[in-house]
């Protein structure tokens, strides 16, 4: 009995989009108020999702952007835990961000010390994942990529 052996394509456009994904969402995390919190879960389901994909770049790309997100929201999860202990008054936050006329988040009627820690969780997350999503979006779109054949593992 002859086995036969069914294979499939995978586009190097699909290849693209999926290297693409994770760094979409750490943009959507920096500029998206309260979507990091959201994006942290979702985005080990996309790297999971992504980490058996038939082109190793796909990979690749994916570990680039989990390196740049997790790192960062580590900072800020700590910047929310030491900021109900004191951080904020401690470095001064709200007098801060009145001098440089960026308490608006006070004005709408937050409490300034709260105000000053979401403004400095989302500035770390702004400064830092923006450019490093962009610059590897860049380099995923100057990538060169290809169709992959799949073939079925043989028993």
């Amino acid at each position: 009995m002859e086995a036969t052996t069914q294979t499939r394509i995978v586009s190097g456009a699909s290849a693209r989009r999926a290297a693409s994904v994770f760094h979409y969402g750490n943009l959507a995390a920096a500029l998206i108020p309260g979507f990091a919190i959201l994006w942290f879960g979702m985005s080990m389901l996309v790297f999971a999702v992504n980490s058996h994909h038939p082109d190793p770049r796909v990979l690749a790309f994916n570990r680039r952007a989990a390196r740049s997100y997790y790192p960062v929201m580590a900072v800020v999860l700590l910047i929310i835990a030491a900021g109900f202990g004191g951080l904020a008054e401690a470095l001064e936050l709200p007098q801060l961000l009145e001098a440089l006329g960026l308490d608006f988040l006070g004005r709408l009627g937050l409490d300034p010390d709260f105000a000053s820690l979401l403004f400095a969780m989302w500035f770390v997350l702004f400064i830092v994942l923006v450019p490093l999503s962009i610059r590897a979006l860049i380099d995923i779109h100057r990538t060169d990529w290809h169709d992959v054949v799949v073939k079925p593992d043989e028993e």
